[in-house]
């Protein structure tokens, strides 16, 4: 019975060592109540300290479009306080200017984040000290910051739209010259040319993975649909828009 009652202690310390090591958190939505996208989820957090980078967060979350207008692109902002570790400073970003789908009045979409690593906070280049005493309660934000709908009306703060929209400005200059190449030479010389292209742009780095090991003719396939996707999006967009041949000058 002794036997019986160590091992139940054993497995319980080490059930108490990996909860403490994990936090899991619902994610809590403070956008204002006129915003048209709706976050919810959960935020892990992780630490451990066997590992050089030992902070990690994971947020597995959706957003629903609670408008009456089809969005375009959304960007969403995610903080976080009452930690033991580095605090949370991500932004969300999902452009569907080059897909056929759109995030419709009253869809629900899932996104999940890949793992965001930290180390232990430094200055000068030393760590500094952990801070045992956290008064305030785990707590993940998420605050939606910018919305293009598909008319090109837009929600939210212009200067944080910027940087997603000069992406996309990047992403067209990139697939019409891919474009070109196709036409102009074929197949695998489209593909010998997307090995040099920027897979750091999300549409590319889309296609790389999406087309990896398969035909050359994949990448023509995908190239044509997301060029034929983002014309259409710019027919639907509103006159003070930038035009498709604006952005791929």
């Amino acid at each position: 019975m002794r036997n019986v009652r160590v091992l139940l202690s054993a497995m319980q310390l080490a059930c108490s060592v990996f909860c403490f090591g994990q936090v899991k958190m619902h994610l809590e939505d403070i956008s204002p109540k006129e915003s048209p996208v709706h976050v919810s989820g959960d935020t892990f957090f992780n630490d451990d300290a066997s590992q050089r980078i030992r902070f990690s967060y994971r947020i597995e979350g959706s957003v629903a479009n609670v408008s009456n207008r089809g969005l375009l692109l959304i960007v969403v902002h995610f903080t976080s306080s009452g930690l033991k570790g580095p605090g949370l400073d991500y932004s969300y970003q999902k452009d569907y200017f080059f897909s056929s789908d759109v995030l419709e009045p009253g869809r629900i979409e899932a996104f999940h984040s890949s793992s965001l690593r930290f180390g232990m906070p430094t200055v000068n280049g030393k760590p500094i000290p952990e801070d045992s005493n956290i008064s305030s309660t785990p707590v993940v934000a998420a605050q939606v910051m910018f919305v293009q709908f598909v008319d090109g009306s837009t929600w939210g703060e212009v200067e944080t739209g910027h940087e997603p929209l000069v992406v996309r400005n990047q992403t067209a200059q990139e697939l019409a010259r891919l474009e070109r190449v196709l036409g102009e030479q074929g197949n695998q010389a489209l593909k010998d040319e997307f090995s040099k292209s920027d897979t750091a742009l999300p549409c590319i780095g889309a296609m790389a993975d999406h087309c990896k090991g398969k035909a050359a003719s994949c990448l023509a396939d995908d190239l044509h649909s997301m060029i034929e996707a983002a014309r259409q999006h710019q027919a639907d967009l509103s006159a003070k828009s930038a035009s498709l041949d604006d952005l791929i000058r």
